[in-house]
């Protein structure tokens, strides 16, 4: 992807619609833009033809005037196509195009939007835009260590996240990406996970525009720096129609969850918690684990914060004897100091009880992290608490993480902030940074990349477009390496009472039919059918009654299929996403499966231990182990099955696949119904 250094540090910028006339937008703009870059020896260039100078500056009427080459144009005038048309003739490495009006305001925009980026692609142009600001030029804190790197297709929504710097956070570099004609959120988040300071991405995201290459910087940045991000649309309804199972249970926000979960970025739901989960990762060290001391200034505090870590599952066991030895030294025997410590005020008081007692907690064997809840604080203690807070932390190779609920007019905020100590604002919030926080860090020590599509070759069978046969179906399950139930396709009852006696009964019936793809719908299957006798006339019972709900439906017979009895019901399918391709649905199986709604998704393919890691989210999972006295079944067969049917899902003749139900037991597994749809290949 394209190396941004020249973008973010250019040597000379045009400022194309830039106003003398102080207080305008293009005129505050262009000073917004001398201020971050002069300092940096950058050459700024305004041009306006109505303008001679600015402040000092010679405005030019046109770019090709400038006898320099340019790096950067900033287009802030209405008719961007022509500014742009210009800058490319002149040259420009890149554009920003501020202007709205596009592909934001209707399908009219949208074409303006496509010849602009065609314009820009044709001259060489790299474009932010259009529909965006100068935001990439915000002229930042100084800070040392870590900073925050932050994408936003809003630029508004930007702007509370940046106030972090309140808190103490270090900001990198901002890319408001706005309609995204060709720069977009992959783009900057493959640069920023290239530079050295950069501790975290945060994002606001509205939508992607090329899956495969979002895929590519996730992976680029994935165990190597965090993202934080807000990703609207989560009420969206897909937009496909499907004919599997998979495809009603993937929508399209689910799958961005799975591609999310498989690079490890955090997905959160408001502005808030992408700064303050964005900024922790930038001042705090690395924890050890994920074992957290709770040091609270009130017993009320402490046991509110500790049900709900408890909740979010976030470990929290007793400080070891010899730290509550320490803590129990200035803290009466009535107030708790195992984990909670409820230190009661009293220790804040005590010259440097609080000092002591808090470097006891940053030396304690038994945990990793210390979060210290501040709620209503008198101002006759902040101080006081605040700066040891300040002073442990700055010499504390352990996180020390403090929720602030007081109001943050306290004098006792501002020393933490200017400590830079991390500070996250809420109870809950704090709950979801701490657990982020530590997850992060878990699966970046052990994540390994995924395997890809590249060389998968599932099958070598032909696969027809459309719904396929039940053989031509078991055909390819088969080459792939699922196992199957036996079964056999009978043209007439006669037939199936003979394919029921080589079988061996109790048995189960089904109208083969490529028109009919969910037969139990239209009461089209019969289960446990015990003799030749019951066979043969459930097997014309079924032919009559297919012939009555679908008539038009061309029928192939009975398939006749031997029960499995007992076991785990489960789905494996395919669906194929419009932005993201083949995903893979791992899920609670049978006529219930959509009703149910318990499935886990993944990227295509997978490897064993994400196969494992899929069936585990499912909330059926604990009857793989056996339940009411069932054998726990095979999860290696399991797992086999499920990376089979993931390779499946590289082949882009595969539209849909459905594997409903796979059973599993303690002698393996078998699929016992499966609906595979073909598209063409191309």
């Amino acid at each position: 992807m394209h190396d941004l250094d020249r973008f973010y540090h250019p040597r000379t910028v045009a400022i194309i619609g830039a106003s003398d006339t102080a207080g305008r937008p293009n005129y505050l703009l262009l000073n917004k833009v001398r201020a971050k870059l002069e300092p940096e020896g950058t050459t700024v260039y305004p041009v306006n033809p109505r303008v001679e100078s600015i402040d000092g500056l010679r405005c030019y009427a046109s770019v090709h005037d400038i006898d320099d080459e340019i790096d950067l144009a900033v287009i802030m005038v209405g008719d961007a196509i022509a500014a742009m048309e210009e800058v490319a003739k002149k040259g420009a490495r890149f554009a920003i195009v501020f202007t709205a009006g596009f592909s934001e305001v209707g399908a009219e925009g949208a074409e303006r939007e496509r010849r602009l980026g065609e314009i820009a692609a044709a001259g060489g142009v790299r474009l932010m835009g259009p529909n965006t600001n100068v935001n990439a030029f915000e002229d930042f804190a100084e800070r040392d260590g870590k900073k925050v790197c932050l994408i936003t297709q809003s630029g508004h929504q930007g702007r509370p996240i940046v106030q972090g710097e309140r808190l103490g956070i270090g900001f990198r570099h901002w890319a408001p990406t706005g309609n995204e004609v060709d720069l977009d959120v992959a783009d900057f988040v493959d640069y920023f996970a290239s530079l050295d300071d950069c501790g975290a991405i945060a994002m606001y995201v509205e939508g992607f525009r090329d899956g495969p290459k979002l895929v590519r910087a996730l992976a680029h940045a994935a165990a190597k720096v965090p993202i934080v991000c807000v990703k609207v649309g989560r009420s969206e309804a897909g937009e496909r129609m499907a004919l599997a199972h998979t495809g009603h249970l993937t929508g399209a926000d689910r799958v961005v969850d799975a591609v999310f979960d498989r690079y490890g970025v955090i997905r959160v739901d408001d502005l808030d918690e992408v700064m303050e989960i964005a900024g922790l990762f930038t001042l705090a060290p690395p924890p050890r684990g994920d074992r957290v001391a709770i040091y609270a200034i009130s017993g009320g505090s402490g046991a509110h914060l500790a049900d709900l870590f408890g909740a979010a599952g976030i470990p929290m066991p007793d400080i070891a004897p010899a730290t509550q030895e320490v803590c129990r030294k200035f803290i009466p025997e009535y107030l708790k100091v195992s984990n909670p410590v409820d230190n009661g005020a009293n220790a804040i008081r005590a010259g440097d009880a609080n000092v002591t007692i808090l470097r006891a907690l940053v030396d304690d064997p038994a945990t990793d992290i210390v979060v210290i809840p501040i709620t209503g604080i008198l101002e006759s203690i902040s101080v006081k608490y605040c700066t040891d807070i300040a002073a442990v932390a700055a010499e504390s190779a352990k996180p020390v993480i403090v929720l602030w609920g007081s109001p943050i007019t306290d004098e006792g905020f501002d020393i933490l902030c200017e400590a830079r100590v991390p500070i996250v604002r809420s109870f809950r919030n704090g709950t979801r940074a701490v657990k982020a926080f530590t997850d992060w860090y878990r699966f970046a020590g052990t994540y390994q990349p995924p395997p890809t599509c590249d060389g998968v070759t599932a099958v070598t069978g032909a696969i027809e477009t459309g719904v396929l046969g039940d053989d031509a179906a078991r055909a390819v399950l088969e080459e792939a390496g699922v196992p199957l139930v036996r079964q056999q396709l009978c043209p007439d009852a006669a037939a199936a009472a003979a394919a029921a006696g080589s079988i061996g009964c109790p048995v189960v019936l089904k109208v083969a039919s490529v028109d009919i793809p969910h037969k139990s719908d239209l009461g089209l299957v019969a289960v446990g059918v015990a003799d030749a006798e019951s066979v043969a006339a459930t097997a014309t019972a079924l032919l009559a009654r297919a012939a009555e709900a679908a008539p038009d439906a061309h029928v192939d017979g009975i398939v006749v299929q031997e029960m499995v009895s007992g076991g785990v019901e489960l789905l494996v399918g395919v669906s194929r996403d419009p932005l993201f391709g083949p995903v893979l649905a791992v899920g609670t199986g049978g006529v219930f499966a959509e009703v149910l709604d318990d499935v886990a998704l993944s990227l295509a393919p997978v490897d064993a231990a994400r196969a494992a890691e899929m069936l585990e989210r499912l909330c059926g999972s604990a009857l793989l182990d056996g339940a009411r006295g069932t054998d726990p079944v095979d999860r290696d067969a399991v797992i086999d099955a499920i990376c089979a049917v993931g390779r499946l899902a590289c082949d882009p003749r595969i539209a849909e696949l459905d594997v409903n139900p796979l059973i599993a037991s303690a002698d393996g597994c078998r699929a016992v119904d499966a609906l595979i749809v073909g598209r063409e290949a191309g």
